[in-house]
């Protein structure tokens, strides 16, 4: 009666012998980096981009002999699959970009026989969705100072065989998920190869640049006379030259830009006039300026080069719409006298800044 329980110990010591069999590496093998660029891809006017690669996992891996319960299996998953979303703040978090999988080739291969095996045997196509946010998520975010963020894994290779492929989708689910809260991949002895990608959002910003700036505008002399009595007395036209570069595609702007004009000399109840600077110079009048296409309309500056208030704008254009490379904007400057009776010979200088702001 012993004879038959000592050789179904002995099978069960088989079956166990066989169970062992796995696909599992020596050490977990980090892959190059793909790179995305998203720099040209993203902005205010196309905020979503999807991109095709495929893995590319080097050298080799081995398994051992096909197990009886299961067979040499590895399983290929991503933390961004199934609906789970990441987003890297890139440049100290000043633009948002979020990181969806929307196609894997495959997520698993079975059946591998025993012995050592090319690794692009692993190797599948997988396509990404990226998004440009408005605003910082609350969960699954990670921020980097620069234009730059290494994602590690974003697809992985792991030996599913001793557990088979039920139970290793249930285990991978929660280092997914911990991945996504902390940006570090917690490597365990299955994994085999983890695929990372290098990102890089260095957006595009618009700039514009005053080509004339220092620029002087000198007014005909006139008499006191004149200076009472002559509307827009030695008005002097002059004109104000920009290069613009960095655009989005079609020659549009990729953010806001705005123009006006600030001074610290100007008449306390009237911001349109310009105070005479010079001392012992002309008083009782100064300069208004104005945009040649609407000369009747004085320009009102600010007192404050850090915001326009109500100051005239100049030039505007709103992000994603068509900006020149080289433009110009006609204006015009003349004498205004803020006090006729008390109007004086003399010189008159004034200084004004243009500001251009972007948001």
């Amino acid at each position: 009666m012993k004879s038959p329980a000592f050789i179904f110990i002995i099978l069960l010591g088989a079956i166990s012998q066989q169970a062992i069999a796995n696909c599992k590496p020596e050490e977990t093998i980090t892959a190059p980096n793909i790179n995305f660029d998203l720099s040209t891809d993203l902005n205010a006017t196309s905020t979503t981009v999807t991109k095709t690669s495929r893995t590319i996992f080097p050298g080799t891996f081995k398994c051992n002999a096909r197990g009886v319960l299961f067979p040499n299996t590895v399983g290929i998953a991503s933390p961004f699959n199934d609906g789970r979303t990441g987003t890297i703040g890139f440049n100290g978090g000043k633009q948002f970009v979020s990181i969806t999988l929307t196609a894997l080739e495959k997520d698993n291969v079975t059946n591998i026989s025993a012995g050592t095996h090319p690794a692009s045997d692993l190797d599948t196509n997988f396509t990404l969705k990226f998004t440009l946010l408005s605003s910082k998520p609350s969960t699954n975010y990670k921020e980097v100072s620069g234009s730059t963020a290494i994602v590690n894994p974003v697809i992985l290779a792991s030996d599913a065989s001793n557990v088979g492929l039920v139970q290793w989708l249930l285990n991978i689910v929660i280092k997914l998920v911990q991945f996504l809260l902390t940006w570090q991949w917690p490597v365990d002895q299955n994994d085999i190869f983890l695929q990372p990608m290098l990102i890089t959002y260095n957006p595009v910003m618009t700039t514009c640049n005053f080509s004339n700036a220092g620029l002087v505008v000198s007014l005909p002399l006139i008499s006191v006379k004149d200076a009472k009595t002559v509307d827009k007395a030695g008005y002097t036209p002059f004109t104000l030259n920009f290069t613009c570069q960095d655009f989005l595609s079609g020659s549009k702007a990729s953010r806001n830009i705005k123009m006006f004009l600030s001074s610290q000399s100007l008449l306390a109840t009237d911001k349109t006039i310009l105070t005479n600077t010079t001392a012992q110079g002309a008083g009782g009048i100064g300069l208004r300026v104005v945009k040649s296409d609407n000369i009747n309309s004085p320009v009102i500056f600010s007192d404050n080069i850090n915001s326009q208030g109500s100051a005239t704008s100049i030039f505007s254009v709103n992000q994603g719409n068509n900006l020149s490379s080289a433009f110009s904007i006609n204006m015009g400057a003349y004498y205004y006298p803020y006090s006729i009776n008390s109007v004086t010979q003399g010189k008159i200088t004034s200084t004004a800044t243009l500001v251009m702001s972007y948001d």
